[in-house]
């Protein structure tokens, strides 16, 4: 299935491919993901690679709140799997809506650490009242992090 859309979203001209891929949103089985599970995830995901490369795409593995999924919640999480799977074609989608729920700190150094995967093709999700100037403060992180132009 994830090959299809690899291959669809390449015939329709997309570059990336984005979202909570690795489990169905709003599965919630009451405990932690297991470790099998993991490599299960790392596993499929890496038998895609092959597919990333040949329709020159990415994908975005996009972390969700506690809420809506118990497999990957946070950014560290989401740079481990990419990190396990291995290949340059996987990277993180930011949604500060989620980080604002489930990182204890949203700091410079951490978000830096994520951006650095893809400095020119991290976009971030915006979705209405979620950027309060009072807790975060962009500016810097544009400058910092050398996403002026893509976090317009």
């Amino acid at each position: 299935h994830l090959i299809d859309c690899i291959r669809v979203s390449a015939e329709l001209g997309a570059k990336c491919l984005g979202g909570p891929i690795y489990a169905p949103v709003g599965y919630l089985p009451g405990r932690r993901r297991t470790a099998d599970e993991w490599a299960r995830s790392v596993e499929c995901f890496q038998t895609v690679g092959t597919a990333l490369t040949e329709h020159k795409l990415r994908i975005a593995i996009e972390p969700l709140n506690r809420y809506q999924t118990y497999f990957v919640n946070t950014l560290a999480d989401t740079k481990k799997l990419c990190e396990d799977i291995g290949h340059p074609g996987f990277g993180v989608l930011f949604d500060m809506f989620h980080a604002n729920i489930e990182e204890k700190n949203i700091a410079l150094e951490s978000i830096d650490q994520i951006f650095r995967q893809w400095p020119h093709q991290v976009r971030r999700r915006r979705r209405a009242g979620i950027w309060s100037r009072e807790r975060f403060d962009l500016k810097p992180a544009r400058l910092r992090c050398g996403l002026r132009h893509a976090l317009k």
